[in-house]
């Protein structure tokens, strides 16, 4: 994989996703200099590209280093305030830190303009979610079906919610089986139709479930 990016780079230089796949290897391989060293090489060429702050931001994160990551973030938002994929990971940042507020602020920048993102609507769910506002969380889960019926992960985490705490046991079931049936091979999916099955009342169901996850 390596060489084949490498080679996209001899024939397109400073191509954005094969410098963005390469870093991915070097971070996987936790050679954070050389990850480094590379987007800098492609930002000292096009220093007004955001993107290469966005990587930098990746390889922070991944080093756990928040500051200096989020620095890097506002700097790629200057360079292009209409860069919504670093204010997602801006307010991703945030809400990773227990700052919900702030990444509640920073996903609804997003949702105004975009108000079909996924990425978005997936995010602010989870924060309604942390927040304790599992109504709302449900209300943007039910939002991202309706673009993508098929997301198995909006599925499951809104099957757990009506299924817990909004008192909707058929419709959590529902959903279950349906994230299930797309991800069989998911442990997490099997759980939550083990928690289906034991709200129904079927405890031999559920226990084999249990097991099987």
């Amino acid at each position: 994989a390596r060489k084949a990016f490498e080679r996209v780079l001899q024939l397109s230089p400073g191509q954005p996703l094969a410098v963005e796949h390469l870093v991915d290897l070097d971070l996987a391989e936790k050679h954070f200099d050389a990850a480094t060293q590379r987007v800098n090489a492609e930002a000292q060429k096009k220093p007004q590209q955001p993107e290469w702050r966005m990587l930098t931001a990746k390889i922070l994160l991944v080093q756990g280093k928040r500051d200096e990551a989020e620095a890097a973030l506002l700097q790629a938002i200057q360079l292009d305030p209409a860069n919504q994929g670093a204010v997602l990971l801006l307010a991703q940042l945030y809400a990773d830190a227990g700052q919900n507020d702030k990444a509640l602020a920073k996903v609804n920048e997003v949702m105004a303009k975009e108000p079909q993102n996924s990425s978005a609507l997936m995010l602010l769910a989870g924060i309604r979610n942390a927040n304790k506002d599992y109504p709302g969380a449900a209300e943007a889960y039910e939002k991202l079906l309706k673009l993508n019926p098929r997301f198995s992960q909006a599925l499951n985490n809104l099957a757990y919610l009506y299924l817990t705490f909004l008192n909707n046991p058929d419709r959590g079931f529902d959903l279950a089986q349906r994230a299930r049936e797309l991800q069989p091979l998911d442990s997490s999916t099997e759980d939550t139709l083990a928690w289906a099955w034991f709200k129904k009342g079927s405890y031999q169901t559920a226990l084999g479930l249990l097991r099987d996850s």
